[in-house]
């Protein structure tokens, strides 16, 4: 184990020398790094939310003390552009899409990358998947609660539709004597008749 990294840590922050999309930072690590034997897919959450700094949860302690270990080795080298990088603040890929959304607003971008099973899903699904279960910062859990309703209705909303007009008023059935002495009891069918469709007792 590494002595810079806790037991089970499996996020790291790196700190950048050059402005990265996210989609460039990745094929820098794809590049340069390959995850240990039987550990992919290595990573689930990778984000930018500045484009010099970086955040990747790793899928396991091992992929993660592996990563530390080679690009430690590589900083300052060309075309690496990877200054430093150290355990995140955040641990597990819960908890980073839980602090994502309690400070986030519903308009954030960029969104951070989640994969599962190493197929990238969107953000409304890792949302939706993942965020029941994460623990949140302390005194946050009521905004990213309103995160995840939003990214939830947003993904929705194209599907929802409205009627165009109200439907039509369905008109009053006409009812015969008949039928309104069906209605009432045997003893009083004597003493009512209907006329101009309203029912009148003869006491």
């Amino acid at each position: 184990m590494d002595d810079e990294l806790e037991e089970n840590a499996t996020t790291l922050i790196f700190k950048l020398s050059k402005k990265l999309t996210q989609k460039d930072f990745l094929e820098v690590l794809n590049l340069y790094w390959q995850p240990p034997e039987n550990q992919t897919p290595a990573y689930d959450f990778v984000h930018l939310p500045w484009k010099k700094l970086a955040v990747v949860n790793f899928t396991s302690p091992e992929a993660c003390q592996s990563c530390l270990r080679v690009m430690r080795a590589l900083v300052g080298s060309h075309d690496v552009w990877i200054v430093d990088l150290q355990q995140a603040k955040h641990q597990g890929l819960n908890e980073n899409i839980a602090a994502f959304c309690s400070r986030a607003t519903p308009v954030s971008f960029p969104k951070p990358l989640v994969f599962e099973s190493g197929r990238e899903i969107t953000w409304e699904q890792a949302v939706q998947t993942f965020l029941a279960s994460a623990p949140l910062p302390h005194g946050e859990a009521d905004r990213a609660d309103r995160t995840a309703e939003t990214a939830s209705c947003s993904s929705s909303s194209k599907d929802v539709s409205f009627p165009l007009a109200l439907p039509e008023p369905t008109p009053p059935l006409e009812r015969t004597q008949a039928d309104f002495l069906q209605l009432i009891s045997e003893d009083l069918r004597k003493c009512v008749h209907v006329e101009a469709g309203m029912v009148i007792f003869r006491l």
